[in-house]
């Protein structure tokens, strides 16, 4: 959280406010995003060493507490509600870090990466039709995914079941907070305001590259199939309404209802590809995208020029 602080707070600077030159380039908006991707896999690390020594102190010996976290069905690390939003808070803390120390190593105010203005009620209304249109594609991405791995490996379904199941609506609370709500505004500033920032020459390259690298910061397949097509809704979102303040009410609205979905009792399990909910959707996202780009005596999709 003081991380999530640091990152809201303007940094003290008596320079002008003059916009500074493009930055991250290209090339440094990859690095920035594999540091992210290293940083992320230690913070696992060090999640699952925590996990370990609590599980040796309970009495277990070495080799079972390994067995144990290493089972990819059983381990406490991905079918317990504290344990899966432990580790997804550590991912987040070390990106909202990460963020940080750019914004201080470039002498940058956030505003000046990650563009804030408060969205209009229509672009917002259409930025959330796009994001939920793109939902089935997304869902159908991840199933085909899943058909190519090993029965006995957690996908993103599975996740989402432990995090909803049996807990209280208190605890409910806990969850949304910290696998939807810091997720959202965390992902949102590193993926679609500091490294889209990298691709702003081109609205394609700025909507498909952070997205890819979305989706593979995912690094579990069908949480990284699904979020290629979602992190395309969300570059959508943000540069036709020049806010990255939309991408992020997108993600928190779509990461929410996942959630509570399941928890109220929604259907999980099914294998069929559903064509039909994604041309629908589709169909839903284009009209979307529509409200965000056409504004009836107004200027056509707002999009941000490298100077």
């Amino acid at each position: 959280m003081l991380a999530l602080a640091a990152l809201a707070v303007p940094r003290l600077s008596r320079r002008p406010t003059a916009p500074p030159p493009r930055i991250p380039s290209p090339l440094q908006a990859a690095v920035l995003w594999l540091l992210a991707m290293v940083l992320v896999v230690a913070a696992g690390i060090v999640v699952a060493g925590v996990a370990a020594l609590i599980a040796l102190r309970t009495g277990l010996a070495p080799d079972r507490a390994i067995e144990l976290l290493l089972d990819p069905m059983g381990s406490p690390l991905v079918t317990t509600p504290t344990w899966i939003s432990i580790s997804i808070l550590a991912s987040d803390l070390v990106l909202a870090l990460l963020v940080w120390r750019f914004l201080r190593r470039h002498r940058l105010f956030l505003h000046e990466v990650c563009p804030l203005g408060v969205p209009s009620l229509r672009d917002l209304s259409g930025a959330l039709l796009c994001v939920f249109g793109l939902a089935p594609l997304s869902r159908m991405l991840a199933e085909l995914a899943r058909r190519h791995l090993p029965h006995d490996v957690n996908n993103a379904e599975t996740m989402v079941v432990a995090l909803t199941r049996g807990i209280s609506v208190g605890e409910l609370c806990a969850v949304l907070l910290a696998t939807a709500l810091v997720p959202a505004v965390v992902e949102e500033l590193l993926f679609r305001g500091v490294l889209t920032r990298g691709f702003l020459r081109s609205n394609l390259l700025a909507v498909c590259v952070p997205s890819a690298m979305f989706g593979l910061f995912h690094l579990e397949p069908t949480q990284a199939a699904g979020a290629f097509v979602l992190g395309v809704g969300f570059g959508i979102a943000r540069l036709y309404t020049d806010s990255v303040l939309t991408s992020i009410a997108c993600h928190l609205a779509y990461n929410a209802y996942e959630l509570i979905d399941v928890y109220t009792g929604g259907q999980v399990g099914s294998t069929d590809l559903h064509l039909g909910r994604v041309a629908l959707g589709l169909s839903l996202a284009a009209v979307g995208f529509g409200l965000m780009v056409v504004h009836p005596g107004q200027r056509l999709p707002r999009r941000e020029r490298a100077r």
